[in-house]
């Protein structure tokens, strides 16, 4: 019974999302993202367009039971199985939170002045924009990290391995990155939190639907869940200068060598215009994955390869940074050059299998 209940656990947690509305996969964001895919595909085909038009392109059984598909699932399924809350009992929002508080409050200053004095309305109004804003810039920046570090870019190629997108695409991660990111999001929200208690004082809440950051929700809202799926849903030129449309993430899954390293952004694509790796959608039909050919070979989407291989590749990476900054280090009398030149020798091309490129 107990090895049934260690495989059941992550089955039951994936269910329980789905009536969470705090999770990306909650039922109700699911079937939003289905009405506007609806109302795309009714401007798109106004002649053609039914009911069993729609179906037959939100279901398409070449992107659902595709090997691509099925490797979602099943790393989604392992990391459930895997960490099942042992990274947030090692590093939480709420221990970050109140280291940050105490050492705030220990300078002083804010044992003096404890809060600053505003409407009383406009707390959880800062508050709730501060966290959203903060926490969407640090992913784009960890989001950049894991393209542009040799070492991360091995286990967010598995990610990228993806060739068909749905929903589930979004947990298509290796356990590595799966760490990253829980890390950063304690780190960071758990910052915000303890910097703005002492801050704000008692008078800190947040705007909230159904217990679920306000702004979070608007985010799914207005379909979240497009980004990784077959349906191209565009905003105008002007908007997507300043939020990410599922159609800009899309293409950021393209192989075209134009597209690499484009679209960061996770919200805001403002923070992309910024730092110089915005594109705007395109109207054309995209090819996801590694390589032009990369689902050709089944074993690309084998659990066992998307775990290991990019251990192997992360292994041959770092040995080959390490014997770059030795010999560096002995030309230069002791003195190492810099990461961008070491790194140019470990440049990993967007574009191939887990194994670094030279």
């Amino acid at each position: 019974m107990v090895e049934l209940d260690i495989v059941l656990d992550p089955i039951v947690a994936l269910l329980s999302d789905l009536w969470n509305p705090q999770k990306r996969i909650f039922l109700g964001y699911l079937g939003l993202a289905a009405l506007i895919a609806a109302v795309v595909l009714r401007l798109r085909y106004p002649s053609s367009f039914s009911l069993k038009l729609l179906i037959r392109t939100l279901f398409a059984g070449k992107v659902w039971l595709s090997q691509s598909s099925f490797a979602d699932i099943k790393l989604l399924l392992f990391n459930r199985l895997l960490f099942g809350g042992i990274v947030t009992q090692v590093l939480s929002k709420s221990t970050v939170g109140l280291s940050v508080y105490f050492l705030l409050m220990d300078t002083g200053w804010f044992s003096v002045t404890p809060g600053i004095l505003l409407p009383e309305h406009m707390y959880p109004l800062i508050f709730t924009a501060i966290l959203f804003i903060v926490d969407d810039y640090s992913r784009y920046w960890t989001h950049r990290a894991l393209h542009r570090i040799p070492i991360l870019w091995e286990f967010h190629k598995v990610h990228h391995s993806a060739t068909t997108l749905t929903p589930l695409t979004i947990f298509r991660t290796h356990p590595v990155e799966a760490i990253v990111f829980s890390m950063r999001g304690a780190l960071v929200q758990g910052t915000v939190v303890g910097a703005a208690f002492a801050v704000f004082g008692s008078n800190l809440n947040l705007f909230t639907i159904l217990g679920a950051n306000i702004l979070s929700v608007l985010f799914h809202v207005v379909g979240s869940n497009l980004r990784h799926s077959h349906i191209q849903l565009r905003y105008p030129r002007g908007l997507e200068r300043w939020l990410v449309s599922p159609a800009q993430h899309q293409l950021h899954h393209s192989v075209s060598e134009e597209h690499f390293d484009k679209n960061f952004g996770v919200a805001f694509s403002c923070w992309d215009l910024i730092h110089g790796t915005h594109h705007f959608s395109q109207a054309r039909r995209l090819t996801y994955g590694l390589t032009e050919n990369y689902n050709v070979d089944r074993v690309n989407h084998t659990l066992s390869h998307l775990l290991f291989a990019p251990l192997t590749a992360a292994y041959r990476c770092l040995s080959h940074f390490a014997c770059s900054a030795c010999s560096s280090l002995a030309a230069k009398g002791g003195k190492i050059t810099s990461w961008a030149r070491v790194r140019s020798t470990t440049q990993v091309v967007r574009p191939g299998s887990f194994q670094s490129q030279k």
